[in-house]
């Protein structure tokens, strides 16, 4: 790869925010974005993911429902005041989907997930931004 190719491949990897409080799964989930040419960043709190938007300027995050402090359907709720960043929302908790989804949320994807599916659902999501098809699907 040349110089001037990884530039261009460097302008166009989509930054991921990754947010959960379990260190295994923060770690295959970054490994697994990496491989699909994702540049990835962590959280293990709410408050640690809100503070992370601003600087780190992401384009999508996958948030856990579950976190210490404010969980993710708080940090939804405050990123909605000020953000329209993509957001899928993944728990255990599947009873929280509607409520997620209500609050902005771009999908919503139970535990335990393929990550497979999880890469395809990121890839859509940003896709679906990126033509103008804005709304939360």
């Amino acid at each position: 790869m040349t110089a001037s190719s990884a530039q261009e491949n460097a302008k166009t990897r989509h930054r991921v925010l990754l947010v959960d409080d379990d260190r295994r799964i923060l770690n295959f989930l970054r490994l697994k974005l990496m491989h699909s040419g994702y540049e990835v960043m962590t959280a293990m709190t709410g408050q640690g993911a809100l503070s992370a938007v601003e600087p780190q300027k992401p384009d999508i995050m996958v948030l856990d429902v579950m976190l210490p402090g404010k969980d993710g359907l708080q940090v939804l709720r405050e990123l909605r005041g000020c953000s329209d960043l993509a957001v899928i929302v993944m728990s255990a908790r599947t009873d929280c989907a509607a409520e997620a989804m209500s609050l902005g949320a771009h999908g919503f994807i139970p535990k335990p997930f393929d990550p497979d599916e999880m890469v395809e659902s990121i890839s859509a999501v940003l896709k679906q931004r990126s033509t103008g098809a804005d709304s939360p699907s």
